[in-house]
């Protein structure tokens, strides 16, 4: 039986975020990545998330209950990585 018609599954992805669950998911994002097209890292997140969390929070349950991710927080830079030593 495909695991969508599991209640518990239905059930959890239904439910609101709690401000632990954000907290788990910014605290174990991966470190020292490139920073998204605003500037920040996971590390700003990280550190001031007792400032921040309650705002981030909101940016992440506005999403889930208007069924859409705004536009200026989907964005994103591409950046060519030659792979020549010496590129034309």
């Amino acid at each position: 039986m495909p695991w969508f018609f599991f209640d518990e599954d239905n059930e959890s992805m239904g439910r609101m975020v709690t401000l632990q669950e954000l907290k788990m998911v910014v605290v174990e994002m991966p470190k020292d990545k490139s920073p998204g097209p605003d500037g920040w890292t996971q590390e700003l997140f990280s550190h001031f998330f007792d400032m921040m969390g309650w705002d981030l929070l909101y940016v992440v349950e506005e999403s889930i209950i208007l069924g859409f991710v705004n536009g200026a927080l989907n964005s994103t830079f591409v950046a060519l990585i030659p792979k020549q030593s010496k590129p034309l």
